[in-house]
């Protein structure tokens, strides 16, 4: 299996983003066709941080029972890769060509995560490479 550079992982999200729209574009897209009640927005960091609560609440949503499931089981990881990460200057590169979409989403959702989105952000740029 060939493994991409950082360049290339980098043109393809750059070439990627330029020919779809932002998450906030989308979210208020569907909300032209959609009431809220219909749309379940929930943040990747709460399935981190408490999984069967997560699940809960896409039960709830969509009006089912709750999932029977022990949390070793919700937090068990499959298929992990052996992913090293990026370098700091395309960490930079990434957070600059989405820092706009995350202040976005801070201005619509105003809770703890998307503070702490920008603020990751913002302290990554302001790093010297």
């Amino acid at each position: 299996m060939q493994h991409s550079t950082e360049q290339q992982i980098y043109e393809r999200i750059e070439e990627r983003q330029s020919r779809s729209s932002y998450y906030t574009i989308i979210l208020t897209n569907w909300e032209h066709h959609f009431t809220k009640s219909q749309i379940h927005i929930d943040f990747y960091d709460h399935l981190v941080e408490d999984p069967k609560a997560f699940l809960d609440r896409i039960a709830h949503f969509l009006g089912v029972d709750p999932f029977e499931a022990e949390q070793a089981t919700i937090r068990k990881v499959y298929n992990q890769g052996l992913y090293e990460g990026l370098s700091l200057p395309y960490k930079q590169k990434l957070t600059a060509l989405f820092i706009e979409e995350l202040q976005q989403l801070h201005t619509r959702f105003d809770n703890p995560i998307t503070t702490k989105w920008l603020a990751e952000a913002r302290q990554l740029l302001d790093k010297e490479t």
